[in-house]
């Protein structure tokens, strides 16, 4: 389920506030993949839902989201849902879930979904965010290792692909053609860092490349959730040079966390990955 948010005037809240729909999600627990599709809507809401990462165990959905303040008849009501304009904006791109064990992460992907969806009549900063940005956010990159650390293994981490000598999975965070086996990955099949037996080598991977890659040059942040410690991220991971403007990025960083900070005494670092 990728979800695509891009029209100016986002929701009314009658509009997607079914029992079934999206917004219904709760936040007080955890939710199995098929939880997510179906509460996408995309049988209730008669949505446009093509697949994306092609799961063998799953069904999992691009989702492509704009939605009308216009009334209309009983159709309309239930969610005006239809590709994007095409209208030029900025693009932030959001994942989550690419290691299938750390649920808060599209817990915390679904969250601000939640947020844009819901706060744009009451709160400026969320209009300012829909009106100038377009967001492209997928909260499990990982459905099938998700749905498996849910219902066979609570800390598997990698996808289901394979077997390769007995072993399954790929770590999808080091499976992408950059750097590739160059630093803290592994050749082994059976290790938890194995990144593949060639780059990209999992659909997950490839598939998530082809969207992007066309949107790169209006890409302004790439993001991608995790659960393992308490920082803020930057380039590189494959070495302690830094990138020429990471002034820029270790800046952004920084007023992120202290924001963070600010609202629920939180303490994040942000500093570059190799150098952490």
């Amino acid at each position: 389920m990728l979800l695509h948010i891009e029209e100016r005037k986002l929701v009314q809240q009658k509009k997607l506030t079914r029992p079934d729909g999206l917004l219904h999600l709760s936040a007080a627990k955890y939710h199995c993949i098929r939880v997510y599709h179906r509460r996408c809507g995309c049988k209730q809401l008669d949505l446009q839902c093509t697949d994306f990462c092609g799961c063998d165990n799953c069904e999992n959905q691009i989702v492509s989201v704009t939605a009308n303040q216009e009334t209309g008849d009983d159709e309309e009501d239930q969610g005006s849902i239809s590709k994007p304009t095409g209208r030029p904006k900025p693009i932030v791109w959001i994942d989550s879930g690419i290691h299938a064990r750390e649920w808060i992460s599209p817990a915390t992907n679904q969250y601000f979904i939640h947020q844009l969806l819901t706060k744009y009549a009451e709160d400026s900063q969320v209009q300012n965010f829909v009106d100038q940005i377009e967001w492209h956010i997928l909260p499990v990159v990982n459905p099938d290792g998700y749905e498996y650390s849910h219902t066979r293994n609570r800390m598997w981490r990698k996808s289901r692909s394979g077997p390769i000598h007995g072993c399954y999975g790929v770590d999808l965070n080091r499976n992408y053609d950059f750097k590739w086996m160059e630093i803290g990955a592994s050749s082994l099949p059976c290790s938890g860092t194995f990144a593949g037996p060639t780059p990209e080598s999992d659909i997950e991977t490839r598939n998530l490349r082809d969207y992007v890659l066309p949107l790169a040059k209006d890409m302004k942040a790439f993001i991608t959730i995790h659960s393992y410690s308490q920082l803020f991220l930057t380039p590189w991971g494959h070495t302690t040079e830094l990138p020429s403007d990471n002034d820029d990025v270790h800046g952004l960083g920084v007023k992120a966390t202290n924001a963070l900070t600010a609202v629920h005494g939180t303490e994040y670092r942000s500093r570059s990955d190799a150098n952490t």
